[in-house]
Parts: C-alpha cells; sequence; structure tokens
C-alpha cells in the first residue's frame, strides 16, 4: 500500500535565542561599522547636504547674497518656465526619452546577460563581458567627442559607410529628428555593459542544482531562465517541478531559511542535511568536541577534488548540530611540517587549563607519526610531534586521546600478530608518553572480518552506568570481501587505575548492518551526552565521483546509551527535529524525509518499508523486518535483532542518496540509493502475515544550512 501518514502530536520547538539590544550588537560588530563610515559619510557629503541648495530655485539667487540673502520669489521661476514657448517641447522631449530608454536601454542588457550566460566557452565569455562593459568607465564628456568625430558628415566612419553604399551624408548632430536616435543609442552603449553584469550576478546566484533538478523534470532552457530570474531572492528555482518533489526538498516549508548555494556541485543524490563540506572529497570527521556553546567537528578534505590526495582537516562549528558554519582549515600539508603527504584521522582532548588540543595521524612517505596541535582562537593552530611509531609496527595511526583523573590516555590504531590491536600509552602532561601495551587484541584468523588492523579505535563511557563502549574500524592490507563494510564495537569495563579494558561478550558485535557505516569518531558534550558520527561512503566510482563533483558525507549524529540488557542504544540526536516540516496528512513522497513506524508483528509476519519507490516499483530501497527470522535488514545485508513483545519501533531518514533507519534503538542500517528516475520519490509498505500498525508519522525535513565564516560565532 501507498504511504500514508497519520500525524503524531506537535513536537516542542527549541526556544529562541535572548535577543541583543542595538549598542551591544553594534560593540560586537565595531569593525563592521567603521567599514561602512566612509560610505555613509559619502552620501552625507555629496547627496545630501547638497540638497540644501535645491532652495536656489525659489529664490532670486544672488552669489553675493548666498542662498540665505537672496530674495524668497516662491515659484517666479516655475510659472515663467511653464509658460515658456520651449516649455511643450522639453517636456515632450523628456517623456519620449524616458520612454525610449524604458522600452530599449533597460531589455537590452537583460538580453544580452541571458545570451552571456549561455555561451559555453568561459574564455570568451570573459572576452565578450569586457568588451561590452569596457564604455562604462568612458566619462560622458569622452562619449560626445567619440559621437562628433564618428558621426561627422564628411569624415566620420558611420557617414563614410553611408555614402560606400550609396546614400547622402547626414549631419546627425545637427538635425533635430536625429536627436532622440543618438542620444537613446550612445546611452545604451555606454551603459548595458554595466547593467548586463548585474543581470549576470543575479544568474549566477542561483544555485545550479536547481537547474539540473528543474531539467530533470522537463524544464526547458527559456523555463529555467525564466523561473530563475523570477526566483525568491535566494537563487530558488520554481518552474514545472512537482509539488510533492517541492516540499519533499525543503523549498516550500515554512519559518526556516534555506541554505546558501553551495557551489559548482550539480547531484540530485547530494545530502542536503548532512554534515559535509561545500564540494569535493571528504573522509572521517573526527576530534569533536564541545566548548563554549559551540559543536567543533574536523574531518579529513580534500578541497580541490572529489579524490584521495594530501589530506588536511577542515573544520566547522554549530549551535545545535544541524546547521554548520566552515570556519577555515585547521591543519594542512603546507603548514604542518612533518605531514607532507597528508594530515590524517584522529582526536580531541583538553589540556590541564581546560583548553582544547588536537592529536592527529602525520603522513611522511611510509612513516606514521602522532602529532597535537594547539591553539589560542580555537581557528589557528600550531602543531608540533610528540609520538613514533614502535618498531615492528609499519601501520600506526589514529590517534584516540581522552583524560581520565588526572592523567590523559592514548589508543592508536596498529596490527598485531594475531589480528588488529589497540596500542595503550599514558601521558601526565600530553607531551611526553609511555607505551603501556597493547589495550585489546583481535583473531584475524577465527573472526577474519575484523581485520589485521583496527584503525579508528574509540572509547566512550555509556552514560553514569560505569560501563563504556570500545569500537574500531578493520582494515586488510589488499583486497578483501570485509573491506569498508563493518564497524565492531565492544561494551565493557575501563579502569584507568590498572589501566586494563574487560570486555563484557569476548567477540565484537557488528555496529550497523548496513554497508556505508564506517571511520566512527565521537566525543560527550557538555550535556553528558555520548555522541557518535561516522563517515557514510557512496560506493561510487572514480568517473562517478569526478562528474558528480563530490565523493561521502557524515552520518548523522547519533546518541549512545546503554540499555537494560547490556547493549548499547543507539538514536539520531534530538535537534535533528528541527529540520520538521508540518507532518503529512495524506500520501507521503519525497527525498528528504523520516518516517517513523511502529507495527506489532505475529511470529512469522514481514514487514517492508519502501522509499526512493518509483510509481510502478520498478526502483525503490527496501528496508525489512522477518519476524520469522528475527532479522533485520536490507537487499542482501541483515543482522539478527530480537523485538520486545512482537514489537517494531523503525524511525527512517532519508536524504536524496542516504538512507538511515533505527530499529527499537538497538541496531542501525545505513546505505546508499542512486535511483535514476526523478519520480521515484514514493514511500510504501508492504506486509506479510498478521501486521498491525499502531502509529505511522512522516515529516518533509528541510535542508540543512551550510555557511563559511573566518571567525568563531555563537550566533543561534
Amino acid at each position: 500500500m501507498t504511504l500514508t501518514a497519520t500525524p503524531r502530536p506537535a513536537v516542542r520547538q527549541r526556544a529562541q535565542p535572548r535577543k541583543l539590544g542595538v549598542w551591544t550588537r553594534v560593540r560586537r560588530s565595531w569593525q563592521l561599522y567603521v567599514l561602512l563610515a566612509p560610505v555613509l559619510a559619502y552620501f552625507a557629503v555629496f547627496k545630501y547636504w547638497p540638497m540644501y541648495g535645491v532652495q536656489i530655485a525659489f529664490r532670486d539667487y544672488r552669489p553675493d547674497a548666498g542662498f540665505l540673502g537672496s530674495s524668497w520669489v516662491g515659484f517666479k521661476h516655475f510659472a515663467r518656465f511653464f509658460n515658456s514657448f520651449q516649455f511643450w517641447d522639453v517636456f515632450t522631449n523628456t517623456v519620449l526619452l524616458a520612454l525610449f530608454n524604458l522600452a530599449i536601454v533597460f531589455p537590452v542588457p537583460i538580453l544580452l546577460a541571458l545570451l552571456v550566460n549561455q555561451l559555453p566557452s568561459e574564455r570568451f565569455k570573459r572576452f565578450t563581458q569586457t568588451v561590452l562593459y569596457a564604455p562604462t568607465f568612458i566619462s560622458t564628456v569622452v562619449v560626445v567627442g567619440m559621437l562628433y568625430v564618428f558621426l561627422a558628415p564628411r569624415t566620420g566612419l558611420v557617414n563614410n559607410v553611408i555614402v560606400l553604399l550609396g546614400g547622402e551624408p547626414i549631419f546627425f548632430m545637427g538635425e533635430a529628428e536625429w536627436f532622440r536616435p543618438v542620444y537613446v543609442a550612445s546611452s545604451l552603449w555606454q551603459e548595458a555593459g554595466f547593467q548586463m553584469v548585474v543581470y549576470l550576478a543575479a544568474l549566477a546566484g542561483v544555485d545550479p542544482s536547481l537547474h539540473e533538478a528543474a531539467k530533470m523534470d522537463g524544464a526547458s532552457r527559456r523555463q529555467r531562465d525564466r523561473e530563475g530570474r523570477r526566483g525568491d531572492g535566494v537563487g530558488r528555482l520554481r518552474g514545472p517541478a512537482r509539488p510533492d518533489r517541492a516540499q519533499a526538498d525543503g523549498r516550500d516549508l515554512p519559518d526556516r531559511a534555506r541554505p546558501l548555494p553551495e557551489g559548482p556541485v550539480v547531484d540530485t543524490h547530494r545530502p542536503a542535511y548532512h554534515f559535509m563540506p561545500p564540494a569535493n572529497w571528504m573522509n572521517e570527521p573526527h576530534a569533536a568536541f564541545h566548548h563554549d556553546g559551540l559543536h567543533h567537528l574536523f574531518y579529513q578534505r580534500n578541497p580541490y577534488a572529489p579524490r584521495w590526495d594530501r589530506i588536511r582537516w577542515g573544520h566547522a562549528v554549530s549551535t545545535d548540530l544541524v546547521d554548520w558554519r566552515h570556519l577555515p582549515d585547521a591543519l594542512t600539508p603546507e603548514d604542518v611540517k612533518i605531514a607532507p603527504d597528508g594530515v590524517w584521522s584522529g582526536s580531541a582532548s583538553v589540556d590541564a587549563d581546560g583548553n582544547p588540543v588536537l592529536f592527529f595521524t602525520a603522513g611522511n612517505g611510509g612513516k606514521q607519526s602522532i602529532g597535537l596541535a594547539r591553539s589560542a582562537d580555537l581557528v589557528h593552530w600550531t602543531a608540533e610531534p610528540v609520538l613514533d611509531a614502535p618498531d615492528g609496527h609499519t601501520e600506526f595511526r589514529d590517534p584516540f586521546v581522552w583524560k581520565d583523573r588526572e592523567r590523559w590516555f592514548m589508543l592508536v590504531g596498529a596490527e598485531h600478530e594475531q589480528g588488529g590491536t589497540a596500542l595503550l600509552y599514558s601521558s601526565g602532561d600530553l607531551t611526553a608518553w609511555t607505551f603501556e601495551g597493547p589495550f585489546a587484541v583481535g583473531d584475524a584468523e577465527r573472526l577474519p572480518e575484523t581485520g589485521i588492523m583496527w584503525e579508528l579505535p574509540l572509547l566512550l563511557p555509556l552514560g553514569d552506568s560505569g560501563k563504556h563502549v570500545f569500537m574500531v574500524s578493520p582494515w586488510w592490507r589488499g583486497e578483501s570481501p570485509h573491506w569498508l563494510t563493518y564497524a565492531w564495537y565492544w561494551i565493557g569495563v575501563w579502569d584507568p587505575t590498572s589501566m586494563t579494558w574487560t570486555p563484557d561478550h569476548p567477540d565484537p558485535r557488528h555496529f550497523d548492518y548496513g554497508a556505508h557505516f564506517t571511520g566512527a569518531t565521537g566525543t560527550v558534550d557538555a550535556k553528558g551526552r555520548t555522541l557518535v558520527w561516522s563517515i557514510a561512503q557512496d560506493r561510487r566510482t572514480d568517473a562517478e565521483q569526478e562528474a558528480a563533483g563530490w565523493a561521502h558525507n557524515a552520518g548523522l549524529p547519533l546518541e549512545l546509551t546503554l540499555g537494560d540488557d547490556g547493549d548499547q542504544r543507539i538514536a539520531p540526536v534530538a535537534e535533528l527535529a528541527v529540520l520538521r516540516g508540518p507532518a503529512f496528512t495524506g500520501e507521503v513522497s519525497g527525498d528528504l524525509l523520516e518516517v517513523y513506524l511502529e507495527a506489532d508483528l505475529a511470529a512469522d509476519a514481514r514487514i517492508e518499508l519502501q522509499v526512493r519507490r518509483s510509481p510502478d516499483g520498478a526502483e525503490a530501497t527496501t528496508l525489512f523486518y522477518d519476524a520469522a527470522r528475527q532479522s533485520f535488514g536490507t537487499g542482501d545485508r541483515q543482522g539478527p535483532l530480537a523485538l520486545e513483545n512482537g514489537r517494531l519501533r523503525l524511525r527512517v531518514f532519508v536524504d536524496r542518496s542516504m538512507v538511515e533507519a533505527y530499529a527499537d534503538e538497538r541496531r542501525s542500517i545505513t546505505t546508499r540509493s542512486y535511483p535514476t528516475r526523478p519520480d521515484a520519490l514514493g514511500v510504501t509498505l508492504v506486509t506479510h502475515g498478521t501486521t498491525t500498525v499502531r502509529e505511522l508519522t512522516a515529516w518533509p525535513l528541510r535542508p540543512a544550512i551550510f555557511e563559511t565564516i573566518e571567525t568563531l560565532e555563537t550566533r543561534g
């Protein structure tokens, strides 16, 4: 059946940020007002003060007497002008010239902008803009002189052409009937280029991805240009897009601003509310921390192309884990001399004074080492080496550092003769580190899917339960069928006094049943929540990534807790509710969605939720729960999940190509959906056996807002 939603009670909205007074805002942004002061002074001196001289029209002005000394005569000069024999000629000329300007000078720059914008060659486009814009810089006096030269009766270029064609020369500058055409033509030549540039800037402000979406929906070039010009001021492209698609991608949702255009990326599969850089390559997010009201998140990136190359650390901040502001890159191979081949994954901690610090992997040829970075403003960072790989370890990376009591501890991913391992270090000052031995060791022979080396070791507390979760991402040298398809975890007890880890279960558990959750990282925020991020691999070829202009994105931020059964609980953070628009009251459709399903299943029942489904069902991404097998999965990937009393609670997030599902907050699926048809927007529920749907609610979600700033800001 096609999914129809019944609304749940409204979600309580976030408290509005406290409004600041006018002078407080001025003090906080005084630099902007200093920059604005010369402009205000210019208008005051050259635009407003001269208006004092308007009174000259109402006086018999004498220079020796000045304005105030000259006698007031009221409308005397106006009456003389209105009664003059030249009045109607002047009035007619003025009106006709205004109409000619409106009919010719106004539309021509728009047509020029549309034509130039469609030129396929960027070099020829720039040349054309320069040629048309150049007359703007010529003064009116020079323009008149040029007109005399070009239009002279005997030597002028125009009249020479007329004579060559068999005509008689025309005295353009002396015959009254030619005044208006010459005036309008000269105005058009001098002013059209500047106005064209203004309209070109407006056209450039339309998000290219919206043109692509309209094109897929069947809009012609003329329709796309017309609707792009008729946008709402933020580059919105309206046009023939279907109402369900417009609502689904957040363009018609109320009360929230849409994101600024993100650059040249044009791809309808690019996620809209998952964290990612404006374009190109993204690898693991890491080094998350919360400080002075801001969530900080760092991530590996290549800003120049959607491929792996000399990776650096991007940096973004958020007040709500939903909308983000990109800061300048924090660590780059150019600035970090110990990492000429790339600044790879790491983590964040705090020093003895409570200031955040970063730990990272430095790539230098075949050598991997650990570096430490400090900052006075959390924007500009200075790095130094602190730890080299021990003898016998060629794989040594991804430090995870935390403070426990008065000491710091570090886990570093490495290989072991038995399999993967995390090496444990301790320090009293963050710079001198002592090797304490392996934290844990894998068994690659018995469990080959756990890898021969562990990347991104992660140890986080689960609330105040006294338990921790230890998570790793397996790695292999060369090809492996398990590559980038697993993230493993253990629940157990960490003792900082004896520096020992005691897992509750000997074998690791599979964190996510999809094939796209990898590279987990995490932190504990100011509220005491354990938060985890991941990198969602997009599984596309190099050519597809190059064509799309981006590669990979972060998974949703997750909160981990401990359940009554001693296993972890997984839930997307509560802040994501601000993305919701009004709940659907009829058919559910779109590619930006959240769906909540609660159903009771008999022992032999099976339930399937299909998203990104085409009307004929030829394309769809299916999430299922099979009660007979107690299995939760998608496609050919699945894992065990036993329901409590046969009740399934399922939350699903759809973000264009991203699909994330959370069942009973106990197991998750992160997968991808790349439908080829633009109408693959449907949501359908299919049941087999006895199934009772107790609740079904769906919301359209708006895109997240991504901005770029140069300094830390805390505005809400």
